[in-house]
């Protein structure tokens, strides 16, 4: 489009409103363009092009730096700029005087672009961020952001469309990312799940044997002191381990709960002996400051213990040594509400608003280099909200913490028309229990802790002799491991399950991967139970106790 010079008061006005309202757009696209830092600069290079432009009359878009196209009433291309031809890799005459919905051999997401200038020219108004693709020859197929303005009534040319162009990606490497992101994520939770595998063995026969030594009678306080030390770590391991899996399933929202109805006061007490080791190491005052009466709530009594000392650990962690945590519930109405106030170094303005997200912490410092993995407060926030609950948090530089959390009750009415359960451990006749591992060390104190509760007890090492030992001694439990040489576990398990002899056998799955998928894996294969090691030796005790009442 080639035009002469504005000679009079009426053009220049016109030139001077469409430089106004260009403005107003150009402004308008840094606001909502994904790429608004590079359009800073490109805005002010266009207005000084378009400016000069202007001055001299010119073409108005053909300095200027972003792919611009100007259609006619028709829809016709009038001209197009240097950044469109370069950008798209076409010419001049594959260009001007095209019907716009035929570029690139038509290949435009058409109802977007025809809605979008269909608005243009109804409304006589500036849209932007229409988000479509186009397949061009030279380039293959792209995704786009469009904006588009009439020009101003009183330009020289009110009849014409100035299209933009913003944001140009070729959709086959935006794809080919996605993709690339999608196999980090699965290499990322398969190396997670296999990491948690490794450090879980050897913590299993070590809490195994803690255990075993423990059932000991007539031992010293020193020794008895030393078992509660093991016991403690080994604990310890097994949080940080957890806590390190737990990132894959909050972002894959793979959490799920194992509802009951709980006393609140209950589930606190448990999470405060927890937490009370750390607590006491750092020299902490700990006050507790339950209610009277029971105070009882629907959810997952383990995922709640894990909100309390996570709080806990967190205040322990941020108070100098020799500081104050207090910790209270009530009840407010139809909520219970759990606070957590410390008197430690509390939380950087900068800070607060990314305190529950993932890998968020304070600075480190030597004195202060138990942090944690950043991991904490984000599971906390996770499982409060997976309850029905909030979590908020509140802080003054330098005079600590507190944490407030909100969960929903269980009414009397609900309380009622539950069936109670008898949480006494049921007692019952000795049963014939098969222990497969091959960790020597896991089987043999696995095998001596169950033989020590009042059962027979067999062991095997390989997946391939599990089959002839069962037939063979017709176990009413098998402990199976899953990762075994030759046979794993779930090969195993599925050949047992074919056996008619050993129908009624109960199949406990005892592995260090411990994820749903696995969970459900185990159940597709056979198992009645599984168990992620360390395993819990009083679950186990109840789940023999079961069986032997049973049987």
């Amino acid at each position: 489009m080639n035009s002469t010079p504005a000679t009079g008061p009426q053009d220049g006005q016109g030139d001077r409103a469409f430089e106004q309202q260009l403005r107003e757009m150009n402004e308008a696209l840094l606001v909502s363009s994904v790429r608004q830092n590079e359009l800073i600069e490109r805005a002010q290079e266009t207005e000084r092009a378009l400016a000069k432009a202007l001055a001299y009359g010119d073409d108005i878009i053909a300095t200027l730096r972003e792919p611009f196209l100007v259609l006619d009433g028709a829809l016709r291309v009038k001209t197009a700029n240097r950044a469109f031809y370069d950008a798209f890799r076409v010419s001049k005459e594959e260009t001007v005087n095209r019907l716009v919905y035929d570029l690139g051999n038509g290949q435009w997401d058409i109802p977007v672009l025809r809605k979008m200038l269909e608005e243009v020219l109804s409304r006589r108004q500036f849209v932007h961020d229409y988000e479509m693709e186009h397949a061009f020859p030279a380039l293959g197929r792209r995704s786009m952001l469009l904006n588009a303005r009439p020009f101003p009534p009183d330009s020289k040319h009110p009849e014409l469309i100035l299209l933009i162009l913003l944001a140009v990606e070729d959709v086959s490497d935006v794809r080919k990312r996605a993709e690339e992101l999608a196999a980090a994520d699965r290499r990322k939770d398969e190396f997670l799940a296999m990491l948690g595998h490794e450090l879980r063995n050897p913590l299993a026969p070590i809490l195994n044997a803690v255990q075993l030594l423990r059932l000991q009678r007539g031992e010293s306080g020193r020794h008895q002191q030393a078992c509660a030390i093991i016991e403690r770590q080994v604990g310890q391991l097994v949080h940080l381990v957890d806590d390190l899996l737990e990132v894959s399933r909050i972002s894959t929202g793979r959490i799920h709960l194992q509802r009951n109805q709980w006393d609140l006061r209950a589930i606190l007490e448990h999470g405060v002996e927890t937490a009370r080791f750390l607590i006491e190491q750092r020299g902490h005052a700990l006050t507790v400051d339950l209610p009277p009466t029971s105070l009882w709530i629907d959810g997952d009594s383990i995922r709640l213990e894990q909100v309390v000392v996570n709080l806990l650990n967190n205040a322990a962690k941020y108070t100098k040594d020799g500081g104050q945590i207090w910790l209270s519930l009530q009840q407010d109405g139809i909520e219970a509400v759990l606070r957590v106030r410390d008197s430690g170094i509390g939380i950087d303005p900068d800070l607060m608003p990314h305190i529950f997200d993932l890998f968020t912490q304070a600075e480190r410092t030597l004195d202060r280099s138990q942090g944690g993995l950043g991991i904490g407060l984000s599971l906390v926030q996770r499982i409060v909200e997976m309850h029905g609950g909030t979590v908020a948090a509140s802080s003054v530089l330098g005079q600590g913490s507190e944490f407030v959390v909100r969960l929903p009750v269980v009414s009397p009415r609900e309380l009622a028309s539950s069936a109670a359960t008898d949480a006494a451990r049921p007692t019952g006749r000795s049963l014939r229990v098969l222990v497969v591992d091959d960790n020597v060390d896991t089987a043999t104190t696995l095998a001596m802790l169950v033989t020590e509760s009042g059962h027979d007890v067999r062991t095997a090492y390989h997946g391939d002799a599990v089959l002839e030992a069962a037939l063979d001694y017709r176990p009413n439990v098998v402990l199976l491991d899953i990762g075994l040489p030759g046979l794993n576990g779930f090969e195993v398990a599925k050949q047992l399950r074919q056996q008619p002899a050993l129908k009624s056998t109960v199949l406990v799955a005892m592995t260090g991967y411990g994820q749903e998928s696995d969970r459900q894996r185990s159940k597709e294969a056979g198992f009645d139970h599984h168990l992620v090691k360390p395993a819990n030796f009083e679950k186990l005790l109840q789940i023999l106790a079961t069986v032997s009442e049973v049987t």
